[in-house]
């Protein structure tokens, strides 16, 4: 998917980003299965249903094919995703410059940096793996928060509850102190008399819980 805008808003215009391209194919493939599904329990009712959203054989097979056509980043190597397209190749910021946290990045220095650097605003892969807890595994969830967790600055009040509820699920993550500093800054916003309403949700998600990985939905 070309020219998008992942959840780290700090890089625009990018091509693949991992969270838009495996959330699409997610829903698509979803939405193909639920079809499916309803064929098997009420095939009268699905053959009306395909008929008023005029859905054809042919438009079933071009979405199975856009479904195999999504390019997720992800190397089975390292466990992986690449955030999008070439973040691999930007250039790195010392993780002093992006110290302490949380902090605005893009203010501090610069955009002209953080649109070519390997620098985070906010949950990006790390939400991925919070989003699809059943179906990305622990080994590979915990290989993306370590290597993404360390550069991400957290300059939105809805990235610390996200790094916090996955970091709860990693029972034997390195970097598991981390879960309560992040669940502790989850809550910061919610203080703050001028923060909007939606500022208000990280702190559930950190103290919500996910399926573990391999259960169901």
């Amino acid at each position: 998917m070309r020219v998008v805008v992942g959840p780290d808003e700090y890089h625009e215009g990018v091509d693949d980003n991992a969270y838009t391209n495996v959330l699409a194919r997610w829903n698509i493939k979803r939405a193909i299965e639920a079809l499916a599904w309803l064929e098997t329990v009420d095939e009268t009712y699905a053959d009306e249903l395909k008929k008023r959203l005029n859905i054809t054989v042919t438009e079933l097979f071009g979405w199975r094919k856009v479904i195999d056509g999504y390019v997720d980043g992800y190397d089975p190597e390292t466990l992986l995703y690449e955030q999008f397209a070439g973040f691999y190749d930007m250039a790195d910021v010392p993780i002093e410059k992006i110290r302490p946290r949380p902090m605005a990045a893009d203010l501090l220095l610069g955009r002209d940096v953080t649109l070519v650097s390997k620098v985070v605003k906010q949950a990006d892969v790390v939400m991925l793996c919070h989003v699809l807890a059943d179906e990305i595994d622990e080994k590979a969830t915990r290989a993306n928060y370590d290597y993404y967790e360390p550069i991400t600055c957290h300059g939105s009040s809805l990235s610390p509850g996200i790094h916090a509820a996955v970091a709860a699920r990693l029972t034997t993550c390195p970097r598991r102190p981390s879960t309560s500093r992040w669940r502790r800054r989850s809550t910061w916003p919610t203080t703050w008399a001028t923060r909007p309403p939606a500022c208000t949700w990280p702190p559930w998600v950190a103290c919500g819980r996910r399926p573990s990985w391999g259960s169901a939905a």
